[in-house]
């Protein structure tokens, strides 16, 4: 009888610790890395071909570059167009010159000599036509000669006061605004040349290209893709009991085969929304759970993780389920 409780009794210590175990075993998960498919945004011929398939690049490497030899002659007008506007603006700003002012004032001293003796002379006219020494028809044509002096007088006086004052604020503002429309213009030029060269955006591997020497790319159409071997992932599954023992920002521990230690990640995203249990992974008993997606991101700057390996993840408070690929 004794046997018989003490038999018992080691089952159920050994159902339980089976079952603590089980709790604890590592979540399942497939690395996989992120993936981007650089593109130009203008269209041209592929000039030049400078990624390799399999190759790490360098922020701002240049992996394909475009011919520019049509933009380049566009370039060379708008910088023209900004150095006229730049230099009338800057004469507008320096005002009239000395001997500009001078010779106005000059021409309205001239004029004004002549207009004083047209007067003095119409004084002396006036006077003999008083006494009947004269028609009066004679001083018709003086009064006309007097009237033109008079306009050329004003108008030079209006010349000279606007030398003296500079230019107006409404030309100045003029010339700015050209200034700053013909600098927008080569901005723009500029900022088209720079969409010739595509670059890399960060530290990335090679995947494939697609582009090829001498052929048109399309705005939009795929030149490279690149991935990140930095930052893999692995997508496990929680099931939804369990899911309030994983929060954001979590430490986890991730395995693989051929590897001896394992590597840092951190819990990245929590879904919101529940799913089934992946079928075509687990049994018929296990297909209802629901469970809930969390990427765990690793960090791996040696590289040492391949993309579609297995991999296993500890986190703690989460049992074990297998990941599905993305």
């Amino acid at each position: 009888m004794s046997r018989i409780f003490f038999s018992l009794a080691l089952a159920i210590l050994t159902g339980c610790s089976a079952a603590e175990a089980a709790s604890e075993d590592p979540l399942q998960g497939i690395v996989e890395h992120d993936e981007r498919v650089l593109g130009f945004v203008v269209g041209g011929r592929v000039l030049e071909v400078k990624a390799e398939r399999g190759a790490l690049v360098e922020p701002g490497e240049v992996l394909v570059r475009l011919d520019d030899s049509l933009e380049r002659p566009l370039r060379d007008a708008r910088l023209a167009e900004v150095d006229a506007a730049r230099a009338r603006l800057e004469l507008i700003n320096a005002g009239a010159r000395a001997e500009e002012i001078r010779a106005a004032d000059a021409e309205v001293r001239a004029v004004t000599e002549q207009q004083a003796l047209l007067e003095s002379r119409r004084t002396r006219q006036t006077a003999l036509i008083a006494s009947g020494a004269l028609p009066s028809a004679t001083i018709d044509e003086l009064e006309s000669s007097l009237s033109t002096l008079v306009g050329r007088r004003e108008v030079a006086e209006a010349r000279l006061r606007g030398l003296r004052r500079g230019a107006r604020s409404e030309e100045v503002d003029g010339a700015e605004a050209a200034l700053r429309g013909a600098q927008a213009g080569l901005a723009t030029i500029d900022t088209r040349l720079t969409n010739h060269v595509l670059t890399s955006p960060a530290r990335l591997y090679v995947t494939d290209v697609h582009a090829a020497e001498g052929e048109i790319a399309g705005p939009g159409t795929a030149a490279v893709t690149v991935a990140d071997l930095d930052h893999p992932f692995v997508d496990v599954f929680v099931p939804e009991g369990r899911i309030t023992s994983v929060t954001v920002g979590q430490r986890a521990s991730v395995r693989v085969d051929g590897l001896s230690g394992s590597l840092v990640g951190v819990v990245e995203h929590v879904a919101n929304r529940t799913e089934f249990t992946p079928r075509f992974l687990f049994s018929e008993s296990e297909r209802p759970n629901l469970v809930l997606r969390v990427r765990i991101r690793i960090q791996d700057p040696e590289h040492a993780l391949r993309a579609g390996v297995p991999a296993l993840v500890t986190v703690a408070g989460a049992v074990s389920r297998p990941a599905a690929r993305r």
